[in-house]
Formats: structure tokens, sequence, C-alpha cells
């Protein structure tokens, strides 16, 4: 029963996610996907080549590749030769994907307001406490 309200959550908040990003996917002519790239690239201290957004977004290379082709060709990226490895390229917003990443920013808020509405400060505690053990326990897996 557990297993499945978790997955139900989990799908519903994709799903919320997607409704509410469709506005500016439409707006700046991108995939929700490619929104999520936006904002990871500028949200997260993980790193800036696609094979990080792999590893940390758990998607295809092939689809990563094509989504950065993508917003490379519109305008939302530009792509820089590593200096030490040039088979490594860094991937760097523009000003135009620096807006849309703080949009799709105030949307991943907004969606985190609505899940947690009447969730309590002490069960968010709860929560945390949780989920900290739950990412030790992943990380000593992943470690073997």
């Amino acid at each position: 029963m557990r297993d499945s309200l978790i997955n139900t959550c989990g799908m519903k908040m994709r799903k919320l996610l997607d409704k509410k990003s469709e506005v500016f996917a439409q707006k700046y002519g991108v995939r929700n996907v490619e929104l999520e790239i936006l904002l990871f690239l500028y949200h997260s201290p993980c790193g800036d080549t696609a094979k990080d957004i792999v590893e940390e977004k758990n998607l295809s290379k092939a689809h990563i590749s094509k989504s950065v082709d993508n917003l490379r060709a519109k305008g939302f990226v530009v792509l820089t030769e590593d200096e030490n490895d040039r088979r490594r390229r860094h991937i760097e917003l523009t000003e135009k994907a620096v807006e849309a990443a703080k949009n799709m920013l105030e949307v991943h808020n907004e969606c985190k307001e609505v899940v947690m509405r009447y969730v309590t400060d002490e069960e968010k505690e709860l929560m945390n406490q949780i989920m900290q053990k739950m990412l030790r326990s992943l990380d000593e897996e992943l470690q073997k």
C-alpha cells in the first residue's frame, strides 16, 4: 500500500509540475524537459556538462543531447570547450535562459507550497529526518 501511495504521489507531483510549467514551455517554445535542464544548470552545483545532467536527472544521454541541441539552436545555451579536455563541453546559460530558469524555479516553489500545504512544521521535520536516513542508506548502497 505504501509503495503505491509513494508512486501515486510522485506521478501527481510530476503532473502538477508539467501542468504549471506548460505556459512557459509554450512561451519559450521548448519542451518541459528542456525547461528542467535550464533550471538544473541555473540552480544546481552538480555540474554544467551533458554528462552531469544525465547522471543527476537519470535521463538517457541521447535525450539530453537532443534537448541541449534544441536549447542551443533556440539561443538558450552556448557550449564551450573544456580547457583540459577538448571532448568535454560546458553548457552556459544565456540571459534568455536565466529568465526561463527563474520562471521554472517559481513553478517549483509553487508546487512545493501545494504539496506541503497541509503538512505541519513537526511533520516537515520528521520527513526531513526520514529522508536523511533514506539518503544515507542509498549512499551506502551505491558505495558498494
